[in-house]
């Protein structure tokens, strides 16, 4: 046996010389050794010294000023406005504005470990949606004015509804805008350049939009008790909607972004304030004709709306 595998071995040998060009009896070819080369070191860059201006690394993509979201929104927002009125399209053009500095300014707050806003814990991972969530119910209520408006030569009851839909849309803009003032106040203390900037914009839009609400209803009515009941009952939803959504984002932490919020609470108010107002006046109605006290159905509704209220507020 040792015979045997002393012959085999020799034969597998002299064919794996055949094989790579060696003669039967040739040794094993000399393998070099291969020398070990040492990687050249790459010249260290000198430090930039403090205040020389290098470039900041890039942002996230959700503190970008052009984003998907905000393209979308701004294209709605634009084609509503464009056939609009002036004097209704105006208002939504500013809160938007206002809308997009605040979000820019609470998207790159949200990083900082200081960031005023972080008492209120959002959904994890969501953007914040100011922007949307602050143009949405305002647009949706233009639009509706939009389609009043070129009926009304041909409805004889069209200009009731639609001074009725404009009154709800200047509650809803300025239940936005009262949310807005809010973040914007609470962001005050920011100590980054970039936030103070965007805080500075969001903060003339929003003067600029309550300068067009005054200018507004001064010019269209002649002042009195009218004028200034109306102005009083819409500033109401304003600060309805921050008492509420200051609620949900405290007593419901990571269920909702600031957008959302937003959109919840301001359509909240508009809508209990319309059940308030109806019920109001018909309470009115009911009183003048003296029959009152003999409609239970009006004091059940004002019971109803005062228990949700309490609950929500």
């Amino acid at each position: 046996p040792s015979y045997r595998e002393t012959t085999r071995t020799r034969r597998g040998r002299a064919t794996l010389n055949q094989l790579l060009g060696a003669g039967p009896h040739a040794s094993p070819p000399h393998v070099r050794p291969v020398r070990a080369v040492s990687p050249t070191p790459l010249p260290s860059l000198p430090p930039s010294p403090p205040g020389s201006g290098s470039p900041a690394p890039p942002m996230a993509s959700s503190s970008a000023l052009l984003t998907g979201e905000r393209l979308v929104v701004f294209l709605f927002a634009a084609r509503v406005a464009l056939a609009a009125p002036a004097r209704l399209a105006a208002p939504l053009a500013l809160l938007a504005g206002a809308a997009l500095a605040v979000e820019l300014a609470v998207d790159r707050s949200a990083a900082a470990p200081s960031s005023p806003l972080r008492r209120f814990r959002t959904r994890p991972g969501a953007s914040s949606g100011i922007l949307l969530g602050a143009t949405t119910l305002p647009c949706v209520m233009l639009a509706r004015l939009i389609q009043l408006s070129r009926i009304l030569p041909t409805d004889p009851n069209g200009a009731q509804e639609f001074a009725y839909l404009e009154m709800q849309y200047w509650a809803v803009s300025i239940s936005c805008a009262s949310v807005l003032a809010f973040f914007l106040w609470h962001l005050r203390q920011s100590a980054n350049n970039e936030i103070s900037k965007a805080l500075k914009y969001g903060s003339l839009m929003v003067v600029l939009y309550l300068v067009t609400f005054l200018l507004f209803f001064l010019l269209k009515t002649d002042g009195g008790l009218l004028a200034m009941t109306k102005n009083g009952y819409l500033l109401c939803h304003g600060v309805a909607a921050v008492i509420l959504i200051k609620h949900i984002l405290e007593k419901f932490p990571s269920c909702s972004s600031f957008g959302e919020g937003l959109l919840v609470s301001s359509g909240l108010v508009v809508y209990f304030g319309d059940i308030l107002a109806r019920t109001l006046s018909k309470m009115e109605v009911s009183a003048s004709s003296g029959a009152f006290i003999h409609t239970p159905g009006t004091q059940s509704e004002i019971a109803t709306v005062i228990q949700v209220e309490f609950l929500l507020f």
